[in-house]
C-alpha cells in the first residue's frame, strides 16, 4: 500500500485485509508497527522473521521485525527528512540513496538494493547497517554489461537472487 504509506497483511484464515505496519503518515520514523511512519514502501523481502523493504520516498532500506513488532532503518538517513537523499555509501545515518524500489537477499545474509535514481545496485550488510556500491557507475545511467567497474544501469527497479546469481 505504497500510496497509503503502509504495509498491509491479508489473512486468508479469517478473510481480512488491513494495516500491519505504518500509521499512514508519510515519513521516516522508526518504532512499533502501528506508530512507525513509512514513505511509499515497496520491494518486500522476507527472511528469518524480518520483513525488509525499500522505502522509496524516504530513500532508505528498512526492516520490520515480526516477533518484536518494531521497524528500524538500515540504510539511508536516520532523521525524518524526505529530502535527505543522494549517493553516498556508508553507515545508516551517513549513507544516502535515492528512491530505492527493491531489496532482495542472497545466501550469504547480505541484502541487495536497487538504488533506482542513482542507477546503481548496492550491497547492504543488515547487521552492520553498512551499504556499499556493488554495480553501476551512477550519473545519468546507461546500459552496459561488465564487471563492477563497467556495468551501467538506467534506474533499476527490480532485483531477484537465485542460485548464486543476482
Amino acid at each position: 500500500m505504497a500510496g497509503d504509506h503502509q504495509i498491509w497483511v491479508m489473512s486468508l484464515d479469517i478473510n481480512s485485509v488491513g494495516p500491519l505496519i505504518g500509521d499512514g503518515r508519510e515519513g521516516l520514523q522508526d518504532g512499533s508497527f502501528l506508530s512507525a511512519e513509512l514513505a511509499q514502501p515497496s520491494g518486500l523481502y522476507f527472511r528469518d522473521g524480518i520483513l525488509y523493504f525499500a522505502d522509496a520516498e524516504s530513500s532508505s532500506i528498512r526492516a520490520a521485525d515480526l516477533a518484536a513488532g518494531q521497524v528500524t532503518t538500515l540504510a539511508g538517513p536516520s532523521t525524518n527528512d524526505l529530502f535527505a537523499f543522494g549517493d553516498k555509501d556508508g553507515l545508516v545515518g551517513d549513507s544516502r540513496l535515492q528512491h530505492t524500489l527493491e531489496v532482495t537477499g542472497g545466501d550469504n545474509g547480505l541484502l541487495y538494493v536497487a538504488d533506482t535514481y542513482n542507477s546503481k545496485i548496492k550491497q547492504l550488510d543488515p547487521a552492520q547497517k553498512m551499504i556499499t556500491t556493488l554495480f553501476g557507475l551512477g550519473g545519468d545511467g546507461g546500459f552496459r554489461d561488465g564487471d563492477s567497474t563497467q556495468a551501467q544501469f538506467d534506474e533499476p527497479g527490480g532485483l531477484a537472487f537465485d542460485n548464486g546469481k543476482l
